[in-house]
């Protein structure tokens, strides 16, 4: 960067994500792409001239805002229910969602506070904490009172229906489940508690 510049003549791409309210991987890939000028500085960061980003807002309307994400948390104690479930989730075309995964209850109740789920897709039976324990945990949290549990159990006997009730659980879904099944679930709970993350329906 030239001595003769002012710092006031560049933009962190941390500014400009919170200038358009979006994220700063996606300021990187507008950079990338050639949307937005910028230099490099010796340290790797990119830093955006103000005066190019001004001239590229009057020649254009702004970017659209991200839609918010439906924060989904999956919690099984099998590694490849867990990735199925994850990989699943984030190819649902018609909503952004942010996952991340845990290997049994306890571990979900540490990240809980945190990343705060709109959604818990939850195994019933997992060492350490059973999904029933870990919906209570839930349904205490402030964080997460009024996140939206999904059990799901190779049990779906009456005892363990009833007690999905009791703690809250908004639905159970028997294993093996149907993928259009779990869609609806999710498409449900993102439509009672963060509409703006589905995509607008086509007229």
């Amino acid at each position: 960067m030239a001595s003769d510049e002012n710092d006031d003549d560049w933009m962190t791409s941390s500014e400009v994500a919170r200038h358009l309210r979006v994220t700063v991987t996606t300021v990187s890939r507008w950079i990338q792409s050639g949307k937005l000028p910028s230099i490099r500085t010796l340290g790797g960061r990119y830093r955006i001239p103000r005066a190019g980003f001004l001239a590229l807002m009057q020649k254009e309307a702004p970017p659209a805002p991200e839609r918010p994400s439906l924060r989904v948390m999956v919690v099984d104690d099998e590694d490849q229910i867990r990735d199925m479930l994850k990989s699943f989730l984030e190819s649902m075309p018609d909503l952004d969602v942010t996952v991340e995964t845990a290997v049994d209850g306890m571990a979900a109740a540490d990240r809980i506070p945190e990343f705060a789920p709109h959604l818990l897709l939850v195994d019933l039976m997992m060492p350490r904490m059973t999904g029933f324990q870990l919906a209570g945990f839930v349904r205490g949290h402030p964080r997460t009172r009024d996140a939206r549990i999904v059990i799901l159990t190779g049990f779906g006997n009456p005892e363990n229906l009833s007690a999905a009730e009791k703690c809250g659980a908004f639905k159970v879904l028997q294993k093996p489940f149907r993928a259009e099944t779990l869609m609806e679930v999710v498409r449900q709970a993102a439509r009672d508690l963060l509409p703006a993350a589905l995509a607008p329906e086509a007229p």
